[in-house]
């Protein structure tokens, strides 16, 4: 397992955020949105905002020699307004509860599992290749690389319902 130790929780916390949002946008919610360019997560570019409700709790356990073995975060989420930026059409979603279990794989990478409800955002450069927005309701596997939030790779699909957000909005 590689050494993954506490001074890293900036990385990780960058990571955690991605699965949900997008890296980019996870620091730019706080300020009333994000819109990401079209081609990246849709076609035409696509306006994340929150209404900063929820409530999420984060743990990290390590083993003796302080690598990282597991996190688990829970809770709830904010409602998210999508906005399809050409069009103004949105979609509100409720903030709806997701558990997410990660474990750190001997390549670096992290494998997620979520259940619940998780919107991902998948860019150009993830397996398979966005731009989709996807919300997942159910169970999601996936893997991700905590040192670049554009390197997702989805394992196995979800096995509850799946609402394609750019769909859904085009």
């Amino acid at each position: 397992m590689k050494n993954v130790t506490r001074p890293r929780r900036k990385a990780k916390r960058a990571a955690l955020a991605a699965l949900a949002l997008g890296a980019a946008a996870s620091a730019s919610l706080a300020n009333g949105g994000y819109t990401y360019p079209a081609g990246i997560a849709c076609t035409f570019p696509l306006t994340i905002s929150d209404d900063g409700s929820g409530h999420r709790v984060e743990r990290s356990f390590y083993d003796r020699n302080d690598n990282l073995v597991r996190m688990i975060n829970n809770g709830t989420g904010p409602a998210l307004t999508l906005t399809n930026a050409y069009t103004g059409a949105s979609l509100t979603l409720q903030g709806n509860g997701a558990n997410m279990l990660y474990n750190p794989q001997a390549d670096g990478t992290m494998l997620g599992r979520t259940t619940g409800h998780v919107v991902l955002i998948m860019f150009p450069t993830d397996s398979p290749p966005g731009p989709t927005t996807v919300l997942y309701v159910g169970q999601l596997v996936f893997t991700y690389d905590p040192n670049s939030s554009t390197n997702f790779t989805v394992v196995q699909s979800s096995s509850g319902r799946q609402v394609d957000i750019c769909q859904a909005l085009s």
